[in-house]
């Protein structure tokens, strides 16, 4: 694969067919073979839109939902398989199969959906009794009203008046003895009923197991039908004829035309066209490959799709999502149980499952798998950070000889560049604040950078000059002290040296408060912020037409904060590398308070809370740092990812 189909996204094509009707079907059908074309709208004046294709379309999509809908009821992880392949004349005809399959499937799995909604609604109806437990039957309520009535209707003598609250007291005792006898019951009814309930889920789990090939067959079937369906509803026809446009990427063009030409040469033609994107915008396609690179791009559509047209950040953030988060999550113990999970996600499905389920986490999905990949490439990461950190589930192992880490910086006699033990924290903290800023400082930089080569792609090499050069060129100087001072003390190797050399650059470079001195930066600062205005003027003139003295004044100086706050936005990193440290330290100190019971329970505790919660809550600071400050510097996500007619299970049209 070239650095240009890794970096940007394919050149698209535009193929264009006409063909006799009766030909069209088994051109359709090479088309959702090859899996490269997607169906385009066609704006020229040709014919009328093709009615059954949109009709049928409606019904196919309308069956695929009710399956999948029975797949999340029954928390089935059925993928659409290859099995037997269908035959049919047309691919009208091929949709009318698909819905006769579907709907026997739909039959079993309504006839079992239909038992559980009735044990729900009984559960239902008993569980009003609990909670209005004097609600008594009608026949015992009117019998105690009748005896109540008889007594108080007749004349009573004064001796006997005493008696009433005898009565009285036994009425109301009835009454409690009843209710209690109802809410007990009502109780071991609905465990019967949930038992019942559980034995249906389980019966049409075992149904969609014993024919799980005929349930995946016709999902593929249905999708498969979907995308043809797709191809004809975007399509037009005339009385003998039927035209098609689409998309096709560079990296398929030859093959697909190739297919296509075929086909078409004996029956009708077909015209391609690069795409203009002044004129049109076409869907995105980018050919990434690599398990990274392929997670760091799934997790790039999260923020939104690239523009066909811009720098596809991809292959960077295979390196820099991991990079950042094994340094918020340096402990290589909670990191080798991420690579656990997320290993069993993409190769252990009903382990994981089991695993995640009480998460909320019913089927495998497509999502299942990105998690798992994710899990996989940060925790990877993570274990070289921990074994620097030399942490192994916490502070209390990763301080002892248990820790294969600690052994090796022993038998090296060297403290862990990264640990946060209480003898060294202060110096731990300072040497992450640097490296923290020193890591944003280059990220941000390399954004810009991006933003260079996509405003010249997108020809407008005005902002690249005018508005995005100086922006760049502002955090390069503020943010240069620094960088410089981590680097030549030996990454942070001599926490003196560090400070000292990152103060000495800032006094002569920036500015020095004791004696007044300007450094050469700091001119290049302001400079470089006057030109950035110049920009703000170009950008608001070509947006709204005018640009007032105000905005300009009010954008330079939001300007000039967001160089300040995006760079700090970084300590994030020591920030949370402390608080996953820090938090399974508490628990320890707590736990020795205790005892070595309350310890170890609490040690226990702590390690999944950290791996559960500080796991999460790394990644999601990680994806802040990646889509807030480093995306806005470059990024459009005003695309549409390319979405072709593919083939789910064998058609073929006789």
């Amino acid at each position: 694969m070239s650095i240009k189909a890794a970096l940007f996204p394919d050149r698209m094509y535009k193929v264009r067919m006409l063909v006799p009707k009766d030909k069209a079907d088994k051109l359709v059908e090479q088309i959702v073979k090859l899996g490269s074309y997607e169906p385009a709208d066609i704006k020229v004046e040709f014919g009328k839109p093709i009615e059954w294709a949109r009709r049928d379309l409606l019904v196919i999509n309308d069956h695929l939902s009710k399956l999948e809908h029975y797949f999340d009821f029954f928390e089935l992880s059925i993928e659409p398989e290859f099995a037997e392949p269908l035959k049919a004349k047309s691919w009208e005809e091929a949709a009318k199969k698909a819905i006769e399959r579907a709907k026997k499937i739909e039959q079993e799995f309504e006839r079992f959906a239909n038992k559980i909604k009735e044990i729900e609604a009984k559960i239902f109806d008993v569980s009003t009794i609990i909670s209005k437990p004097l609600a008594l039957p009608k026949d015992v309520i009117e019998k105690l009203k009748e005896a109540f009535g008889l007594i108080v209707s007749q004349e009573i003598p004064d001796e006997v008046k005493k008696d009433m609250a005898v009565v009285d007291l036994a009425t109301k005792e009835a009454l409690k003895l009843s209710a209690e006898v109802v809410r007990k019951l009502a109780i071991e009814i609905i465990k019967l009923l949930e038992e019942e309930k559980k034995m249906v889920f389980e019966e049409a789990r075992a149904w969609a197991s014993d024919y799980e090939l005929e349930i995946s067959s016709t999902y593929g079937l249905l999708l498969t039908v979907k995308n043809a369906l797709q191809v004809f509803a975007k399509g037009r026809e005339s009385e003998y004829f039927i035209y098609l446009e689409g998309y096709v990427p560079e990296s398929f063009f030859k093959r697909t035309l190739k297919v296509i030409k075929e086909y078409v040469a004996e029956v009708g033609f077909a015209l391609v066209h690069v795409v203009d994107y002044d004129t049109e915008k076409p869907p995105t396609y980018v050919r990434v490959e690599g398990s990274a690179a392929k997670t760091a791009y799934d997790v790039e559509n999260i923020y939104g799709p690239p523009d066909p047209r811009e720098f596809v950040p991809a292959a960077i953030m295979a390196f820099t999502l991991p990079f950042i988060y094994m340094f918020m999550f340096p402990d290589w113990g909670h990191a080798l149980v991420l690579v656990i999970f997320g290993w069993g996600l993409l190769h252990r499905k009903g382990w994981a499952l089991a695993v995640f389920k009480p998460f909320g986490v019913k089927r495998f999905t497509k999502g299942t798998e990105f998690l798992g990949r994710v899990m996989m490439l940060v925790g990877t990461a993570s274990i070289i950070t921990g074994f620097l950190s030399a942490e192994f589930f916490g502070p209390l192992i990763g301080e002892s000889y248990i820790d294969p880490a600690m052994w090796l910086w022993h038998s090296l006699g060297m403290v862990p560049p990264l640990s946060f033990g209480l003898e060294h924290l202060g110096d731990t903290v300072i040497k992450y604040v640097l490296l923290s800023i020193t890591i944003g400082y280059f990220h941000i930089l390399i954004g810009f950078i991006i933003g260079l080569i996509n405003e010249v792609r997108f020809g407008r090499t005005w902002k690249a000059i005018h508005y995005v050069f100086p922006f760049m060129l502002m955090y390069l100087t503020a943010g240069a002290p620094f960088a410089a001072g981590f680097i030549a003390s030996g990454f942070g190797s001599n926490i003196e040296q560090m400070m000292y050399l990152t103060g000495e650059f800032f006094n002569t470079w920036m500015f020095n408060l004791r004696t007044g001195y300007i450094g050469p930066l700091f001119i290049i600062f302001i400079l470089a912020l006057l030109w950035r205005g110049y920009g703000i003027k170009l950008e608001l003139e070509h947006e709204h037409g005018k640009a007032e003295a105000s905005i300009i004044g009010m954008e330079m100086f939001d300007n000039f904060l967001l160089v300040v706050s995006n760079i700090i936005s970084y300590v994030r990193i020591m920030a949370l590398a402390l608080a996953h440290w820090g938090l399974v330290f508490a628990f320890q100190v707590i736990g020795e308070i205790g005892g070595p019971v309350l310890l170890a329970i609490l040690y226990v505790l702590a390690n999944i809370m950290v791996i559960m919660l500080e796991g999460l809550v790394s990644f999601i600071h990680n994806l802040r740092l990646h889509f807030y400050e480093w995306f806005t510097k470059f990024y459009n996500d005003r695309g549409k990812l390319f979405e072709p007619a593919v083939q789910h299970a064998p058609v073929i049209i006789e």
